[in-house]
């Protein structure tokens, strides 16, 4: 993501190719500078962006970055909260995944870059273990509706929340909203000119869903 406009203008100067291009696909591992995909919009508009690839370290034998916190951690959900969220305020318009299912060690993996994944597999105990990733993911996954649009959702990343809200095809609008904050905080939820004022949990993502009047 870091490189993708860089990337792609370089790409798009050989001769016939930006004819020829239908989009670009990004993945997260450096920062979460999710502008950079507004950026690349502005340029190309006509091209679509999807990400297609992230996880969370665990063990990086080549030299890489790796998570400390152990698997499971409730900060990996969040890293895959607000990445999630970023990306689709900045013109994403999918998000895959790197895996889905790996084993208790974050593996196989033949050069030793053991990843955590939503679904882990313990080839000893026999037991599945749903990390805080499969969750967050889930707050998209289970209803934002294939065929959504994404529409204007005012964030406050000062405040440690961070939100995105789509329509739905049969006129719903869900949002998601996250606090990666130690604290509760109050939110205003406004659509249309009607609204709502509740808590949202410290560390927490919650989905609102506002039914279409018109169903």
């Amino acid at each position: 993501r870091d490189l993708m406009f860089r990337r792609l203008n370089e790409s798009m100067a050989y001769p016939g190719a930006r004819e020829k291009v239908w989009g670009a696909a990004f993945h997260w591992y450096v920062s979460d500078k999710s502008e950079i995909l507004t950026m690349v919009h502005e340029k190309f508009p006509e091209k679509h962006l999807l990400f297609t690839e992230g996880c969370v370290e665990l063990v990086n034998n080549s030299g890489g970055t790796s998570s400390k916190a152990g698997i499971g951690a409730w900060k990996h959900g969040e890293i895959y909260g607000r990445n999630i969220i970023k990306d689709f305020n900045n013109y994403n318009e999918a998000w895959i995944d790197w895996n889905l299912l790996l084993n208790e060690i974050g593996g196989p993996n033949y050069v030793g870059n053991y990843c955590e994944a939503p679904v882990m597999y313990d080839r000893n105990t026999k037991e599945i273990m749903y990390n805080s990733s499969y969750y967050y993911i889930g707050h998209f996954s289970r209803y934002i509706e294939p065929g959504a649009v994404r529409i204007c959702c005012r964030n406050d990343v000062d405040k440690g929340l961070y939100s995105v809200s789509f329509k739905n095809p049969n006129g719903d609008i869900v949002t998601v909203v996250q606090n990666e904050l130690n604290r509760k905080q109050r939110l205003a939820l406004v659509v249309d000119g009607q609204g709502t004022n509740t808590e949202i949990p410290a560390h927490s993502i919650t989905t609102f869903i506002t039914k279409n009047s018109q169903e």
